[in-house]
């Protein structure tokens, strides 16, 4: 099965073109700022950042989170809004070596394989979902027809079911020679965001304005997602595990307050500002989602 976001993916390749929407910082609302700031130093190595707000966490070049006070109550189930952020690492042993730092910190941690990716899951003390993605599409042929089931077949067609378990003693020698210790790598950033949604086609409507183009949108699942123009294809994550009409994150609970995406795409941009529900900030553009979450269109930088 070929999807528009892989089309794009190959045209973008031929052309030598960005992907034209990228995450910026992400920004959570937690119950203990300190806390959490110990979390995603101890747990990932991030290192403090300038902030105008908040507190900045990433690596020593680039924002990746910013860390708010104002929550009073740990994640509540069953609401829309975040379901995990995934943190992109450059290359293999970058992966493996924060995989032997989470057990090392004790962190409990499911390590899976997804052929396109291999993924790290873990929580933070809040219960926001996190997952350290490196991202693997030479080994992703094609999707099967997801009539019955998930499936996916690597470079050599063989089907997978699209999740199974990492060989960790594997995994875990790549990094045999790594600086645990060591500050997150240069090249990490926000990969992709999963989340739980009221109405997939109507969530998916409000991403495919903003640029994203859709890959799956497996409704009998309760799944979409949709690229960017990138080999691999999930750059939004949807779902509906929580319940069609599930009601927005309530009040004090901890949660992702705001995103911000940058548009390398001029012609995206511009059509975005054109939309009734675009408001104007100091730097880009205001969106609210269907999940109530903030989202901030902006300008990618020409450098």
């Amino acid at each position: 099965m070929q999807t528009a976001a892989r089309r794009l993916a190959r045209l973008a390749k031929l052309q030598g073109r960005p992907e034209r929407v990228s995450h910026g910082p992400i920004e959570l609302e937690v119950t203990d700022v300190e806390r959490a700031v110990s979390f995603w130093m101890s747990a990932l190595g991030m290192t403090p950042r300038p902030a105008e707000d908040g507190v900045a966490l990433g690596t020593r070049s680039q924002t990746l989170l910013v860390l708010h006070g104002g929550a009073s109550k740990p994640v509540q189930q069953g609401h829309s809004g975040l379901f995990h952020v995934a943190i992109g690492v450059p290359d293999q042993v970058e992966f493996s070596r924060l995989l032997a730092r989470l057990i090392g910190n004790r962190i409990a941690v499911a390590a899976d394989d997804h052929v396109m990716s291999k993924a790290l899951y873990f929580s933070d003390p809040d219960g926001i979902g996190v997952v350290v993605a490196y991202e693997t599409p030479t080994r992703f042929s094609h999707f099967g027809d997801f009539a019955h089931s998930v499936q996916l077949f690597d470079a050599e067609g063989r089907p997978h079911p699209g999740r199974t378990p990492l060989d960790i003693v594997e995994e875990l020698d790549h990094a045999r020679n790594a600086d645990l210790d060591a500050d997150l790598a240069e090249g990490a950033r926000i990969a992709y965001l999963n989340l739980s949604v009221p109405d997939l086609a109507a969530a998916t409507a409000f991403y495919e304005r903003l640029g994203f183009v859709r890959n799956l949108m497996v409704p009998h699942i309760g799944f979409a997602d949709l690229g960017a123009g990138s080999a691999y294809t999930h750059r939004i994550g949807l779902n509906t595990w929580h319940g069609p009409g599930s009601p927005p994150v309530p009040k004090g609970s901890a949660r992702l307050r705001r995103f911000h995406l940058n548009v390398a795409e001029p012609e995206v941009f511009t059509a975005a500002s054109g939309l009734p529900d675009a408001a104007a900030t100091a730097d880009g553009l205001r969106f609210t989602d269907p999940c109530g979450i903030e989202v901030i269109l902006r300008p990618a930088r020409q450098d």
